[in-house]
C-alpha cells in the first residue's frame, strides 16, 4: 500500500518540474502582460497561434510599407501605439509587447481565485480578481509544457 503513494509522488514532480502546471503557465502569462514582455508571452502561446499571429503582423508590416496610412488606421482601432515606421523596423516580439501595453489587468495580488481543470492534453484555467473580473485561458500540452491556445485576452491581436 505504501508504494503506490511512492511512485505517484516522484511522477507528479518530475511533470512539475518539466513543465509546470496551466497555473503556472497562466501566471507566467500574467507577469508577461505586466511587464510588457512580448518575447515572454509569445513563448507562452501553441505552435498554431503563435504562427497564425506572427503571419498577421507580417501582413501588417507588410501593409506598413505599402499603405502606411491604412496600417496606422488599423493600428489606431486596435488601441496599438505605434506608426507604420515602427512596424516597418520592429520585431515580431517587440510588436507584441507594444500590443501588450494596451491591455490592462488587474494585480496578481489582488487574486481570489485560482482554476484549474484538466481532460486529456488540454486544460481550462480561470483567474478571478477581487473586483470581480476574471480571465480565461484554454491551454495544451505540447512540447512538453503547457501552451495557450486560446483566450478573450488574445482579441487585442486579432482585431
Amino acid at each position: 500500500m505504501l508504494l503506490r503513494p511512492l511512485i505517484v509522488v516522484p511522477v507528479l514532480l518530475a511533470v512539475t518540474i518539466a513543465g509546470g502546471t496551466p497555473l503556472d503557465t497562466g501566471h507566467d502569462l500574467l507577469r508577461a502582460v505586466e511587464y510588457r514582455d512580448g518575447a515572454g508571452f509569445l513563448r507562452l502561446l501553441s505552435e498554431g497561434l503563435s504562427a497564425q499571429m506572427e503571419a498577421g503582423y507580417l501582413q501588417l508590416k507588410e501593409l506598413a510599407e505599402t499603405d502606411p496610412s491604412l496600417a496606422e488606421g488599423l493600428l489606431s482601432e486596435a488601441g496599438v501605439e505605434a506608426t507604420a515606421f515602427e512596424v516597418q523596423w520592429m520585431s515580431f516580439e517587440d510588436f507584441a509587447g507594444r500590443v501588450l501595453e494596451g491591455v490592462y489587468l488587474p494585480s496578481v495580488e489582488s487574486l481570489v481565485s485560482e482554476e484549474a481543470s484538466l481532460k486529456g492534453r488540454n486544460a481550462d484555467v480561470l483567474f478571478t480578481w477581487s473586483d470581480g473580473s476574471s480571465l480565461d485561458l484554454q491551454m495544451i500540452w505540447e512540447d512538453s509544457a503547457w501552451r495557450i491556445t486560446g483566450s478573450p485576452l488574445l482579441a487585442r491581436f486579432f482585431r
